[in-house]
């Protein structure tokens, strides 16, 4: 960072960032374990999206995860719930947005919405759901 001068503006007003202070420190044990901690985080709450229950969801959140985390296709929390065919991704649906957030609008690598998945895997209940919360259908893939 030094050798490019890649350093980031001192911001205090969020308390800092660990990972600029461990890379200052030279901590690079402490940089790698924060950020195997933060992908084990990512992966518990997309896996519980996908096909756990609400109450995993709310354990990954709670525990740290990021809510606009996404996987290799570009898919959040919310993409993975969408999709799934079961009362459970209904249920991950409402949950991710009410009680954590979601961005209803998210797009994926390929410019596709929950909303587009769930109307596309057949997750009625979802696809109306996410239209009352004002998912615009018109941001989805052609």
């Amino acid at each position: 960072l030094d050798e490019c001068d890649a350093w980031p503006p001192e911001d205090r007003s969020r308390g800092g960032c660990d990972l600029v202070e461990m890379a200052r420190a030279g901590n690079l044990t402490g940089i790698v374990g924060q950020l195997q901690a933060k992908a084990h985080l990512r992966e518990a709450l997309l896996r519980a999206s996908k096909d756990g229950t609400v109450e995993e969801v709310d354990t990954a959140v709670a525990q740290g995860a990021s809510i606009s985390a996404t996987n290799a296709a570009g898919y959040s929390a919310l993409h993975c719930a969408a999709s799934r065919q079961d009362p459970g991704g209904y249920q991950s649906v409402r949950r991710l947005v009410e009680t954590h957030g979601a961005n209803v609008n998210a797009l994926d690598r390929q410019q596709q919405t929950p909303l587009f998945l769930a109307a596309r895997d057949g997750s009625k209940e979802s696809v109306v759901y996410l239209l009352n919360a004002k998912s615009d259908p018109c941001l989805s893939d052609d």
